[in-house]
């Protein structure tokens, strides 16, 4: 089955009013998706998993929760708005004053913000623009040798630490899981050994079906009757 390149539909899709893109362009996109999942395992590491685009050279490790997907630069880009200023491409830190977008509510630097771009109603530069995310590989000839276009380049690193994030924080829960695993069985075959050991007590000690055992004074009274 031929690959349908979404990058150019997707593109167009997401620069449509949002009533639009719930019309027939989405959902002829969405016919397409389901097309493309009808892929050989040959082309799978070719092609993104999220947008199903083609001759991707660079694929990312996307991981969601505890499911790991290759997946274009773009698409970890749109993915992950909340990651990363899209003025200045930075990864958000967490300590810097930031201003949110009223569309997409992704974080800008309030430094990467011109002041008379500062209204109550934010606008960031994605929603205004949308193919800055779409990753395009350009190669420059600089002093005899092909080079990486810039912009593309900011992109791919971008996306890159993105990523590395998302192992880093995908291996620390895996680790947290393990070891709240491991103390879990722990604690339950302790709690086996104290049940074994409790029962083999109770083996121990005499029925409650059985007949109790005569005292000294009921043996003797009944040795007297007998004579």
């Amino acid at each position: 089955m031929a690959v349908v390149n979404l990058r150019q539909l997707c593109t167009v899709t997401l620069q449509l009013p949002l009533y639009m893109q719930n019309s027939r362009v989405w959902r002829r996109l969405l016919i397409l998706r389901k097309m493309n999942r009808n892929l050989t395992m040959e082309l799978d590491d070719t092609i993104c998993s999220s947008c199903f685009c083609k001759d991707q050279k660079f694929l990312h490790n996307h991981w969601e929760g505890t499911k790991g997907h290759k997946i274009c630069t773009s698409c970890v880009l749109f993915a992950n708005k909340n990651s990363f200023c899209p003025t200045c491409f930075d990864i958000i830190a967490g300590t810097e004053e930031l201003i949110e977008c009223v569309g997409c509510k992704s974080n800008t630097h309030v430094e990467c913000v011109l002041d008379k771009d500062k209204p109550s109603l934010f606008e960031c530069l994605t929603c205004k623009s949308p193919k800055r995310l779409v990753f395009d590989l350009k190669l420059k000839e600089l002093k005899g040798t092909k080079v990486m276009d810039k912009e593309a380049a900011l992109l791919l690193l971008t996306a890159a630490k993105i990523v590395k994030k998302l192992i880093s924080k995908a291996l620390d829960e895996a680790v947290n899981a393990a070891a709240k695993h491991a103390a879990d069985t722990i604690s339950v075959k302790k709690k086996a050994s104290e049940a074994v050991e409790r029962f083999m007590k109770l083996e121990d000690r005499p029925s409650l079906l059985d007949p109790p055992p005569e005292t000294s004074r009921e043996t003797g009274r009944l040795q007297r009757l007998s004579l």
